[in-house]
């Protein structure tokens, strides 16, 4: 498992998240849902496009960001992308993730 802080193209940091190295997926954690869910467009980008910035970091500075609140879904704007999250069964926890609680 990789654990990755990814920023845009302007340096701003958008989430933290993790890649199942075997399924070749990525996970972003959702601070709305406080876990981490399958982000296709994320994987998509990683895997192929690379127009944001996947910057390695270990479990402490990812759990340290996630106490800061990265990757709060603006409910606002996008408050369907948030209850989608929230729909999900297959959610992972930030213990089972990093190791460590939220």
């Amino acid at each position: 498992m990789n654990i990755f802080l990814v920023t845009d193209e302007t340096g701003r940091e958008r989430w933290v998240a993790v890649e199942d190295t075997i399924a070749q997926r990525l996970y972003v954690y959702v601070a709305n849902t406080g876990a981490f869910h399958r982000n296709d467009a994320v994987g998509v980008d990683y895997y192929a496009d690379q127009r944001l910035n996947y910057e390695p970091i270990g479990a402490d500075r990812a759990a340290a960001k996630i106490a800061e609140g990265l990757g709060r879904i603006d409910e606002g704007n996008a408050g369907w992308l948030a209850d989608r999250y929230r729909r999900d069964r297959s959610a992972r926890s930030v213990e089972s993730v990093l190791g460590t609680p939220a």
